[in-house]
């Protein structure tokens, strides 16, 4: 298994992991992640997550790389964000921890 599939995979049980824990009956999902180029496996995993939860539906948000903690710590601060944020766990995790 390639580095990004485990990449893909770890990203999926996250996400499921987020989506459980922080909303149980929300209709509208938001997924935020820097990695625009993942957005075409991230459709297929969420449409994959819609067959099963037809009452839901995930919003893929990209944002550009440089920009994303920057974005992503502004938003918490201020009290929103996406429902589920995609993150490096070192680095970026401590700075959105905090935010």
């Amino acid at each position: 298994m390639s580095r990004r599939k485990i990449g893909l995979a770890l990203a999926a049980a996250s996400f499921a992991w987020g989506l459980a824990a922080s909303v149980a009956h929300a209709t509208d999902i938001s997924f935020w992640t820097w990695r625009q180029e993942d957005k075409a496996a991230y459709n297929e995993l969420f449409a994959d997550f819609a067959k099963a939860n037809p009452d839901i539906h995930v919003k893929f948000e990209s944002f550009p790389d440089e920009n994303y903690p920057t974005i992503v710590s502004t938003a918490l601060a201020a009290g929103k964000g996406g429902d589920v944020i995609h993150t490096h766990a070192y680095g970026w995790l401590e700075q959105f921890v905090k935010a």
